[in-house]
């Protein structure tokens, strides 16, 4: 029983930390709403390349787009983060709670283990329980009893907002595709013999566009999430990624071994490693944000390629 009273104090002062209230610079949005976060992918690459025995020209261009529209829903407000950094206010808080916490339970160490030896002296002789308790009393350095009691009132409860910060937790996504691809590969080869200079020309032309579906369904799960603090006027985000899209790629070739023709290929942007976290500041009331995100990246025919990602949010 006293071990359980010792939690319960300890408790209790973690919870009276949270019940500080400030003034905010914005108010949550409606548990359960939706906020949305709309992203643009746009990846552009061009080029040539000629090998330095001129036996291998290759020339390139990709303009790929992605869109992406996730939705997430409104979590309950907390006073503490779950994406943001604790601030210096609340590592505080939680030290001087984790400190009372830990001087409450030595003492509660103490009285049981001098509980426990009353026990195996009276047993269940009352008079001499009360009797061994009050030497137990007079025991106790007094000195030490007065510090933690003085430690335990001068513990304030910072002021914190009890609903500083509001999660958002991804719910879906939907998105489309436009992919534009070609290549031109000239190269020597005495297999074709019959060509000019013996070189083979082949070209590679990848297109498709729609909805960007994933196992059929026009929604797809999404990594989507993000958290406001509302008091500082903080955005953190992961933006959605689009998912996988099929694509035809036509081949005309004249190399011998090669063959001509039309097939299914995929499209992806998942393997590329990219860092889809923000953190920025937003204006209060911190309901819509924007930005720009650019990577240098490798395209699926293995060309250096620029990928721009733009971005909005907005929530209710």
């Amino acid at each position: 029983m006293l071990s359980r009273i010792s939690i319960g104090a300890s408790l209790a002062v973690i919870a009276t930390a949270l019940l500080g209230l400030s003034a905010l610079a914005d108010v949550p949005s409606p548990t359960k709403s939706v906020a949305t976060v709309k992203a643009t992918y746009e990846l552009i690459g061009n080029g040539t390349y000629t090998s330095k025995d001129k036996t291998l020209n290759r020339k390139w261009t990709v303009k790929n787009t992605y869109t992406v529209t996730a939705n997430m829903i409104a979590q309950a407000p907390s006073a503490f983060p779950a994406i943001h950094p604790q601030d210096a206010e609340q590592n505080t808080a939680q030290a001087d709670a984790m400190a009372t916490s830990n001087a409450l339970r030595g003492d509660m160490a103490s009285m049981i283990a001098h509980a426990e030896k009353i026990e195996g002296i009276c047993g269940d002789d009352e008079a001499c329980i009360t009797r061994e308790t009050m030497k137990m009393a007079q025991q106790a350095d007094p000195k030490t009893v007065a510090k933690n009691a003085k430690a335990a009132k001068e513990t304030k409860a910072p002021k914190m907002s009890q609903t500083r910060y509001q999660v958002f937790i991804g719910d879906g996504q939907t998105g489309s595709h436009s992919i534009a691809e070609s290549m031109t590969v000239d190269a020597y080869d005495p297999g074709c013999y019959k060509e000019p200079n013996s070189r083979c020309l082949s070209e590679i032309v990848t297109t498709g566009a729609g909805p960007s579906t994933e196992g059929g369904s026009a929604k797809a799960g999404t990594q989507a999430a993000s958290e406001v603090d509302l008091e500082k006027g903080s955005l953190r985000l992961t933006l959605p990624l689009p998912v996988t899209v099929v694509a035809k790629e036509t081949i005309n070739t004249r190399r011998p071994g090669n063959t001509s023709g039309t097939k299914d290929v995929k499209r992806r942007l998942d393997n590329l490693g990219l860092d889809l976290k923000v953190a920025q500041a937003c204006a209060s009331p911190c309901k819509t944000a924007s930005g720009v995100k650019t990577f240098d990246v490798r395209d699926a025919q293995g060309e250096p390629a620029k990928l721009k990602v733009t971005w909005t949010f907005q929530r209710g």
